[in-house]
């Protein structure tokens, strides 16, 4: 996968990050991510960006809360959130007018909240 292909098409969805010292950590994580996940350009351009969405928001929050989005213990979650996100796609069949994007943005804010708890938090408690 070539930069040109990343989808920098949502910068407008992410503007404090264009430019910014984390721009390349970001794409070097969403990279490793997607090239384990090869079904995704497969999938009809809505389901994609919906994904591609999900991802980059995942790994922003991740970032913001100190976690190396490509550990060896996050890594599987990505395959887990694709799953049910293109799930949700099939049984809610979303147009472009809908806010699809924005859910798949928020879905993803959520799983890396959970993740974290998950594989880092729940060891504090427990």
């Amino acid at each position: 996968m070539n930069e040109n292909s990343l989808p920098w098409d949502f910068n407008e969805k992410f503007p404090e990050l264009v430019g910014t010292t984390s721009e390349p950590k970001l794409k070097l994580s969403y990279q490793t991510i997607t090239d384990q996940l090869q079904e995704i350009n497969q999938f009809p351009t809505l389901l994609k960006h919906g994904v591609q969405a999900a991802l980059i928001q995942a790994i922003l929050t991740l970032m913001e809360r100190g976690i190396n989005p490509i550990e060896t213990e996050i890594l599987p979650e990505y395959k887990e959130l694709l799953k049910e996100i293109e799930s949700a796609y099939h049984k809610l069949n979303p147009t472009k007018e809908s806010n699809w994007i924005e859910e798949c943005m928020s879905f993803g804010d959520k799983n890396a909240y959970h993740w974290e708890w998950k594989h880092y938090g729940s060891k504090d408690l427990f």
